[in-house]
């Protein structure tokens, strides 16, 4: 009977310590990007708090854009371990696919590295068909009056992300106004 008792107490204790194993990478990078894409400026706020500065810059300008665009995420987060690091890819629409006469696209990738159940390090990837990215790059290289004006600090922590993204919308939609009547 005592035999019996030993196993079961050491079964027992092996299943309290399962409890204590840190979070799923996985989990904790979807988590991160739920936040991400929750525009919750709060929520994004807790969540990034081991992220360096410049990160936390970015994100924030990246979460307000993304509100002012009527950001919506259709499938994802999808993450997968890959060596040390978390690859994460978003599909997703807004004003910009939109206008373009896209569906949704999977244009973000993420790839971050997580330590003690947090996100410590992010880069970030903009995957989009020539559709989105010729007059988006456009409007970045010819429009000083978007860029210097509403978008000035364009993601890097620019004051006004908002209306930056209306700004920007704008001049993007004059763009593609221009590349189809000629």
């Amino acid at each position: 009977m005592r035999r019996w008792s030993v196993a079961v107490l050491a079964i027992l204790g092996l299943l309290g310590a399962c409890g204590d194993e840190p979070p799923d990478r996985i989990e904790v990078a979807e988590e991160f990007l739920d936040a991400v894409y929750s525009l919750d400026p709060d929520r994004l706020d807790a969540a990034m708090a081991s992220l360096p500065e410049d990160d936390r810059r970015f994100l924030t300008f990246y979460q307000g854009f993304a509100a002012a665009s009527d950001y919506e995420v259709t499938d994802g987060p999808s993450c997968q371990v890959s060596g040390p690091n978390i690859q994460c890819s978003v599909r997703a629409r807004d004003r910009f696919v939109d206008a373009v006469g896209l569906q949704a696209h999977e244009f973000e990738r993420y790839t971050l590295s997580t330590r003690d159940g947090e996100v410590r390090d992010l880069r970030f990837r903009l995957q989009g068909p020539p559709a989105l990215s010729e007059p988006f790059d456009w409007v970045v290289e010819n429009r000083a009056d978007v860029m210097d004006g509403p978008c000035r600090g364009f993601f890097d922590g620019g004051p006004t992300p908002d209306d930056c993204a209306r700004a920007f919308f704008d001049a993007f939609e004059e763009r593609l106004a221009a590349t189809s009547s000629g």
